[in-house]
């Protein structure tokens, strides 16, 4: 039975917007069939993200966070904005850019915090909170997720009181905008494990990211090159 009943429209969300870069060459220079593939693939893979998206038990099913996909954009908001959500919608962005690096494409992104509309029945999707995140992603230089000024205050308060201990995959420091270095929160992807633990991948991470050096050139490639001084 779904319980969701207290899901509103009116109450405060974490909302992540991700933008899959460079979808429209891809759609220009690759056969349907196999980009066709290459998105099945991501899909298949981003299926251990449904302990993050809903739970269940005992017959009660539960939306925590839903997911949109349409074209070259991927939006997830969360219930609220608890310290439940911020470590939930963290780590599906962290699964997020580590499926699709692995798939073979690159992500960018964004996480605010605002109302939200999100009727995923009638596809209807707006709010402060996820023009946020799109201006906010158009900025940055690299492959990655950066939390808007909206979201801050909650990230630093919840870093600061976080009884139960619970592991985010985040850090403070500079980051790669089109204007040049700046500090922001962003999600670090790869010091998390499969199980969503705390674990290093960056060896993978780094196969990844020179498996896509293959694919780009030109501007591409300083966001590939910003993206691997990021990840060390």
């Amino acid at each position: 039975m779904e319980q969701n009943n207290d899901w509103s429209d009116d109450n405060e969300k974490f909302v992540l917007y991700l933008d899959i870069m460079g979808f429209k060459d891809r759609v220009a220079k690759t056969e349907v069939r196999e980009l066709k593939e290459m998105l099945l693939a991501f899909k298949t893979k981003n299926n251990k993200l449904m302990p993050l998206l809903v739970y269940e038990s005992r017959g009660i099913r539960k939306h925590l966070m839903k997911m949109a996909q349409f074209s070259d954009s991927i939006v997830i908001i969360s219930r609220s904005n608890t310290i439940d959500d911020l470590n939930r919608i963290t780590k599906a962005g962290a699964v997020l850019m580590q499926t699709a690096l692995e798939t073979g494409f690159a992500l960018r992104g964004a996480i605010a915090v605002g109302n939200m509309v999100f009727d995923d029945e009638n596809q209807i999707f707006f709010g402060n909170a996820l023009v946020d995140a799109y201006l906010l992603e158009e900025q940055l230089s690299y492959y990655g997720i950066v939390f808007h000024d909206s979201a801050e205050h909650l990230v630093v308060s919840y870093l600061n009181n976080n009884p139960k201990k619970k592991y985010f995959p985040l850090k403070d420091e500079s980051v790669c905008m089109k204007g040049g270095k700046t500090s922001h929160f962003h999600v670090a992807w790869y010091e998390m494990k499969k199980d969503l633990s705390k674990g290093d991948i960056r060896s993978d991470a780094r196969k990844w990211l020179s498996k896509l050096r293959e694919s780009v050139s030109g501007n591409p490639r300083i966001y590939l090159d910003n993206t691997i001084s990021i990840v060390g």
